[in-house]
């Protein structure tokens, strides 16, 4: 059978970044507003209390950004070196999330020849379209080949492809 890839694993995602420089901008933005009050008091002290949490979100920032960089980079450079296994067939016990902005995406989980994938928000690397969204996984008994990669207990999709139409 002829297959056709659909997707094909790209280094970064930009998430992460994303969500804590937003935390760095709110709370700058927050300190600059208070400061220029004339009538706050305690000035001092919303100075030092905004210095804190700057340091407690660059903290989390840093933490979270270098695991996420080593867990990206780690399924990548498999990828691309060609460790990776692949597993083809039907595609089982597909669960869909719901499609709800209020949920942050949320996660599709489905089966292929007994070997479980996860896709959606919560994943950092590989494949995370749902199929709520258009995702290419979008329904029980659909052929796939999928080609993974395995990290802990979790299965990062880095390639899928579909039957082409011959």
């Amino acid at each position: 059978m002829a297959y056709e890839t659909v997707y094909s694993y790209r280094w970064f995602t930009f998430a992460p970044i994303i969500f804590f420089l937003s935390i760095f901008v709110i709370v700058g933005i927050w300190l600059l507003l208070t400061l220029r009050n004339p009538y706050m008091r305690n000035k001092i002290l919303i100075l030092f209390m905004s210095l804190v949490m700057l340091i407690i979100a660059g903290g989390l920032f840093t933490s979270s950004l270098l695991n996420s960089i080593v867990l990206i980079d780690l399924v990548y450079n498999q990828y691309h070196e060609g460790e990776y296994l692949t597993v083809e067939g039907a595609v089982e016990e597909f669960n869909p999330s719901i499609f709800d902005y209020s949920i942050n995406f949320g996660t599709d989980t489905f089966v292929v020849q007994g070997i479980s994938f996860s896709v959606g928000s919560d994943v950092l690397a590989g494949y995370r379209k749902i199929a709520a969204y258009g995702g290419v996984i979008h329904k029980e008994g659909q052929i796939v080949r999928i080609h993974y990669i395995t990290v802990d207990t979790r299965n990062y999709i880095v390639q899928i492809d579909i039957p082409s139409d011959e």
